[in-house]
């Protein structure tokens, strides 16, 4: 059997065969087919750059590069990746014990960053990242201490909208850091006390955030959000064609329209 979905971007198909149990991503913008033994789990794409994450039945993952030219594994041991951000003129790995340099195959400690990195964001040439239920900002030299996210019911996810407005899943509803005072979409938002873990921005302009009650969506006119579904979501992707991918236990892939 075979599932294959488009990410939002031109950036590849990815393939499941059930039976055989082997995995591939198939590069659009190269038209080549890459077989990897393993699930893959995140894609990370930068102009003609791409990462990927795979999973292996060990309970370890591995980061690939693929460029116009080749395809090569990047090795490392002891931890975990969770995203690949661009940071001034490098690529980073935020990992599960610290941001480390991706050079050629291999990964390199950074000085500045030893903390379990959850999740990543890179805003006007700064670093905004999750760790311990905490927000940090780092520039490139110092790091310093945004949020708490104890108050909010930990924190979930990041995001940065086209405003590059940051946007926090936490375990209470969703909360929106800009130059005013924090913005918490909870109480009177249909979020109150739903645990929200991913949030993503459509190419129509409405905000979309997943929960283990639902998926709910939100025009930037309005301060409520919509709810789509009752169906606990926690990985979700928004196609061009205005429809949701996401995956349900014991059901499989569910493709959606909203209207």
């Amino acid at each position: 059997q075979l599932y294959a979905y488009n990410m939002g971007f031109e950036d590849g198909l990815y393939e499941d065969d059930l039976d055989s149990h082997k995995y591939a991503f198939f590069d659009v913008i190269n038209n080549k087919r890459i077989s990897i033994p393993y699930f893959i789990t995140d894609v990370f794409v930068f102009d003609s750059i791409q990462y990927f994450v795979t999973f292996d039945n060990e309970d370890q993952n591995a980061l690939y590069r693929v460029s116009s030219k080749d395809t090569s594994r990047v090795f490392y041991s002891g931890l975990s990746i969770n995203k690949v951000i661009f940071f001034q003129d490098q690529f980073y790995a935020a990992t599960t014990k610290g941001l480390r340099i991706i050079k050629n195959d291999s990964l390199f400690a950074s000085i500045h960053i030893e903390k379990n990195i959850k999740d990543a964001v890179v805003i006007d040439q700064e670093i905004y990242f999750l760790s311990d239920n905490y927000l940090y900002e780092y520039n490139g030299i110092h790091q310093e201490f945004v949020l708490d996210g104890s108050k909010y019911g930990g924190l979930k996810s990041l995001f940065s909208d086209r405003e590059q407005n940051i946007w926090l899943g936490t375990g209470n509803g969703v909360v929106k850091i800009e130059n005013t005072p924090f913005n918490v979409y909870a109480d009177n938002s249909q979020l109150n006390g739903l645990s929200c873990a991913e949030i993503k921005r459509d190419n129509k302009g409405y905000l979309w955030v997943s929960t283990e009650k639902g998926i709910y969506c939100k025009d930037d006119s309005l301060s409520v959000f919509k709810k789509l579904n009752d169906d606990k979501v926690r990985d979700f992707e928004l196609l061009n064609n205005g429809s949701l991918f996401y995956q349900l236990p014991r059901i499989g892939l569910v493709q959606c329209f909203p209207k």
